[in-house]
């Protein structure tokens, strides 16, 4: 099914997969693996839950039924359908055969015959997105997984224009991006997704985890649209509000659209309680209780006792929880997206 969701950069979510595997430090608290999880264990303690869900989370599983979803989803305006918000779709045990029909629903699904909706494909593996979809006669193969068609090429090439690079048959409504928490995964990343044709390529710094400079890569041939956000969920990592502030910076500088998700469990303490000076004795507005943290300007944590780890300005995070902390950046609410030309 195509669900409704929270999520604020989309409006559903569909999942023709489910399952992944850690490869990074982003992936270490994954929201979609806790979600599983407590299902797994929910319905092998005899809750009647989805199939899926007997499989633990690094199983990854193929849901065929699932394939004409987009085919039968109705809506009054455009959606963005966030694929694969349970999975990694361009996980290595995907198979090429198994992309190929998800690509041509969403093909149909959102050509200028239908409501044109917006399909948003986030990976944390683009060389494997690069080499799928830039593999010769891949048009072709998408045309061939066309379902109930006796002329798929035909049918394909009337939507798809019939050229090979896929920024052409891909059209403008479905945006491929992939994730870069840190540095390290900006530098190693970003090269590989502008690297494929596309109308939209995004970029998600959720969970952001350190200081990641996109300046040189927000351009038409490079990044089109910036999400951030910081982690949820009871093992979250916090994350400094300088880190987000450069990076919607240099959004703004480069007239790239920047959306601010959420500050996720932690937020500067001046927003959530009464200001205070960020001096040496910061710790004593710490409420420990609640889980607030010491962090130094470099994004390290304090430790208590220990003045040897400490940098200053110090800055008190308070651990507000994911709906209190909100998702407003020095005041703002940063809620854009990417224009498309139409085809």
């Amino acid at each position: 099914m195509i669900n409704k969701t929270s999520i604020t950069w989309a409006t559903h979510t569909w999942n023709p997969t489910s399952g992944c595997t850690q490869i990074t430090a982003g992936c270490k608290n994954c929201y979609a693996k806790t979600l599983h999880d407590q299902r797994h264990d929910a319905l092998h303690a005899g809750k009647r839950l989805p199939e899926q869900y007997r499989q633990p989370f690094g199983s990854i599983q193929l849901h065929p039924s699932r394939l004409i979803d987009p085919l039968k989803f109705r809506s009054k305006t455009p959606a963005r359908i966030f694929v694969g918000s349970m999975s990694d779709l361009f996980h290595p045990l995907v198979p090429d055969a198994f992309l190929d029909r998800v690509f041509a629903s969403m093909i149909l699904a959102s050509s200028p015959y239908d409501a044109a909706h917006r399909f948003l494909l986030l990976t944390k593996r683009p060389e494997r997105m690069k080499d799928y979809l830039l593999t010769p006669g891949r048009r072709q193969s998408i045309a061939e997984a066309l379902p109930g068609l006796e002329d798929p090429d035909t049918a394909f090439d009337s939507i798809a224009r019939g050229f090979d690079d896929p920024k052409d048959f891909l059209g403008p409504n479905i945006w491929l991006g992939t994730t870069a928490e840190d540095q390290q995964q900006a530098t190693q990343r970003i090269p590989v997704l502008t690297s494929i044709p596309a109308q939209v390529r995004f970029l998600s710094c959720e969970p952001l985890l350190g200081p990641v400079d996109l300046k040189g890569h927000l351009h038409p041939d490079g990044i089109h649209w910036v999400i951030v956000g910081g982690e949820s969920g009871k093992n979250a990592r916090p994350m400094h509000p300088d880190w987000a502030r450069q990076i919607r910076d240099d959004c703004q500088e480069a007239n790239t659209p920047f959306h601010f998700k959420q500050w996720g469990e932690f937020i500067p303490i001046h927003q959530f309680c009464d200001p205070i000076q960020y001096i040496d004795g910061a710790k004593r507005h710490m409420n420990k209780k609640r889980g607030d943290v010491l962090m130094n300007a470099d994004g390290t944590l304090a430790r208590d006792g220990r003045p040897e780890t400490k940098t200053y300005p110090l800055l008190v995070l308070a651990r507000a929880g994911t709906r209190k902390a909100g998702r407003d950046l020095d005041g703002v609410t940063h809620h854009s997206f990417p224009e498309v030309t139409a085809w």
